[in-house]
């Protein structure tokens, strides 16, 4: 059985024990906010917020790429500039989103937003 977007991200952040309130603060997304899109009461077309949750909650790039296409985006392309750091810093176990978004900036692709 396939889960939904939702269900995925419950289930992964009960294996990984990450607290849904602590991870929207450590990645700046309101928990207003966050919650309602981890519930899909609220959407957004902004595939960087998807992958700041993924990131704060240690998510591998496989995980990460399939929270991606759940919400209906396209995965990681890791060997294209501005994905491909996004790509390595997961798989070098980063998960500070601020710190991510510094390397993208100083790669010259503007941060997370």
């Amino acid at each position: 059985m396939d889960l939904t977007f939702t269900e995925y991200m419950r289930e992964r952040f009960r294996i990984k024990g990450v607290s849904q309130r602590i991870l929207f603060q450590q990645t700046g997304i309101s928990e207003r906010y966050g919650y309602k899109l981890i519930s899909g009461e609220k959407h957004t077309s902004n595939r960087d917020i998807i992958v700041k949750l993924c990131i704060g909650a240690g998510f591998c790039v496989a995980e990460t790429d399939h929270a991606l296409m759940l919400y209906g985006m396209s995965p990681l392309r890791p060997f294209s500039g501005r994905d491909g750091i996004i790509s390595q810093a997961i798989m070098t176990g980063l998960n500070d989103v601020y710190e991510v978004s510094e390397m993208l900036s100083a790669a010259g692709y503007g941060g997370l937003e």
